[in-house]
């Protein structure tokens, strides 16, 4: 589709500004309003063409693409995962609030830790979903991304926990052999 006028002036006035400054390459997000009260998201792309005895010596390379499709499909998927998210919190919790209940008044140790495991399993559920919800707060970039060191032994033996029940009639056998460093 054919440039506006309007996304002509905008792009002369970043080259403008990155060939003041002596920028390199330049990757920007253009939103520009239309006539119909939405808005156009462009992605602009651009490098100092550079090939001495040329006359194109000191020139721009410019790649414009029209996003927005790609935006309005990206804040659909968020918005899909964050309402599936608290959807999904909500009877979650109250699984957990119940499990931990019956696990109060019975004295069979062997139902004792079926109840755990589905006590765990549930609380690992919700916490893969608020997981799903930290992410989607990454991407928009509401919280900043936080690093830790996490104990590789301890997730493996987790997970072989949470695989035992469904290995246990079949002839396989779990095994861990990780070391943390």
């Amino acid at each position: 589709e054919p440039i506006s006028n309007f996304l002509k002036a905008d792009i002369c006035r970043l080259l403008e500004s990155m060939a003041a400054h002596d920028e390199h390459p330049i990757n920007k997000e253009l939103v520009l309003p239309q006539s119909n009260g939405k808005s156009k998201v462009y992605a602009l792309t651009a490098c100092r063409f550079s090939a001495k005895g040329s006359d194109l010596q000191g020139s721009m390379i410019t790649v414009v693409r029209d996003i927005t499709q790609d935006k309005e499909v990206e804040a659909l998927r968020d918005s899909f995962l964050r309402t599936v998210s608290h959807e999904l919190r909500t009877p979650l919790t109250s699984i957990i609030g119940f499990i931990d209940l019956v696990r109060e008044g019975i004295s069979n140790q062997e139902h004792q830790g079926y109840l755990k495991i589905a006590s765990d399993e549930a609380h690992e559920l919700k916490y893969l979903i608020d997981n799903l919800l930290d992410l989607s707060r990454l991407e928009a970039g509401h919280i900043p991304l936080e690093k830790s060191a996490v104990s590789v032994s301890e997730i493996f033996s987790s997970v072989i926990v949470s695989l035992r029940p469904l290995v246990k009639d079949k002839p396989i056998e779990i095994l861990s052999q990780v070391q943390d460093e």
